[in-house]
């Protein structure tokens, strides 16, 4: 499974090195767009949007994704340091979260498609019997069961000390020397490994991926097919939707086959194979991770509304800015006519303007002539 903060091999075009600082520029740039359009999306859903089923199934999705991403500057903080010292208690909590984030995405995508699904093949019974909020009675459980199924997570992973006397958080269902005891010793040794890692993969694979893939996939079948036969058109609202799901599915696969590899090479006690995958399993999680910043730009792009409230807010901002830059240059300008009031009179010159070109002077001129 996934390492964090295991130093890979010095030097320059080393494939180690190269995944290293890709892995840490990745988590970077999900961070920083992650943590400002989930935050965005959270403020517009919760203060200014309706409180409408979509808005309420998305807001789920953008605190879960908000929530991972607040703890992702201790994975950057790792890769930056090539080790972990941030403790078994945080380390356990990264991943922990890291998969209450995976599952509450492919739980909410897979209960907006059903949702769907049923409005499309019964619209009478959705629009009159529904139940009233549905949608967040829905996540609240969804959010309960997500917690229980990421409970292995916190279970299985572990601080290691290296060789090198640098701590490294890690899922410990395997580690490479392990497999080099299995093949020299007993046969016992690789089936434990292969029972750990099926513990912790195969939930997260057919819970989290294969079965919101297949009903996910069902639902929207015969929601084409009936827009099809009624000469229906898909508004943005589907696109959206399609659009999330797509970007859940493709930003994941590479971590779930990634996965279904390290089982295979468990099996098979392939040292070298795993060895590869403590390279690469780490980006692959990664790339997954973007799913986590990318509905927020789904959103901007595909939601009308969502774009109208943006717009407004900017405007907001913008107004309230440039009232507050000429607040600051009416005071600036009040204070300059104060000071300019009260100079003494023997220092201040003051000039009329009188028919023609003349002028009179007052003040210390003045003076100065009556003493004359």
């Amino acid at each position: 499974m996934t390492v964090t903060g295991e130093p890979p091999k010095q030097g320059i075009g080393n494939p180690e090195e190269v995944v290293h600082y890709l892995n840490l520029l990745l988590c970077s740039l999900i961070f920083i767009v992650g943590i400002t359009g989930n935050g965005i999306v959270i403020w517009l859903t919760s203060f200014r949007l309706k409180k409408t089923e979509f808005n309420m199934w998305f807001l789920n999705l953008a605190l879960a994704d908000f929530f991972f991403i607040l703890w992702l500057p201790l994975r950057m903080v790792s890769l930056f340091l090539r080790r972990w010292p941030f403790g078994l208690v945080l380390c356990k909590g990264y991943y922990f979260l890291s998969t209450v984030n995976m599952y509450t995405s492919a739980f909410i995508l897979m209960a907006v498609s059903i949702d769907r699904c049923i409005a499309m093949v019964y619209p009478l019974w959705h629009r009159n019997h529904r139940p009233k909020r549905l949608a967040q009675k829905v996540s609240q459980c969804l959010w309960v069961l997500t917690f229980a199924m990421s409970l292995p997570l916190a279970f299985y992973s572990t601080l290691k000390e290296t060789r090198k006397n640098v701590s490294i958080c890690f899922v410990d269902v395997y580690v490479a020397s392990n497999v080099s005891d299995a093949q020299n010793s007993t046969y016992r040794g690789g089936q434990q490994m292969l029972a750990n890692v099926l513990a912790v993969f195969l939930p997260i694979f057919i819970c989290g991926f294969l079965i919101p893939l297949g009903v996910i996939t069902s639902s929207y079948s015969v929601i084409a097919y009936r827009m099809r036969t009624e000469r229906l058109r898909f508004n943005n609202l589907y696109r959206l939707l399609v659009a999330a799901v797509l970007s859940f599915f493709i930003t994941w696969m590479p971590s779930r086959i990634l996965g279904i590899v390290q089982v295979i090479a468990i099996y098979s006690l392939r040292k070298e194979v795993l060895q590869h995958l403590q390279l690469y399993l780490p980006l692959a999680s990664s790339i997954g991770y973007i799913n986590s910043c990318i509905n927020p730009i789904l959103y901007v792009l595909l939601r009308k509304e969502f774009k109208d409230k943006l717009w407004a807010l900017k405007e907001s901002m913008l107004k309230r800015l440039r009232g507050a830059k000429d607040s600051s240059n009416v005071n600036s300008t009040e204070r300059e006519l104060s000071l300019s009031h009260t100079c003494p009179p023997s220092n201040c010159l003051h000039t009329v303007s009188l028919q023609g070109n003349r002028t009179v002077n007052t003040g210390s001129d003045i003076n100065s002539n009556n003493q004359a």
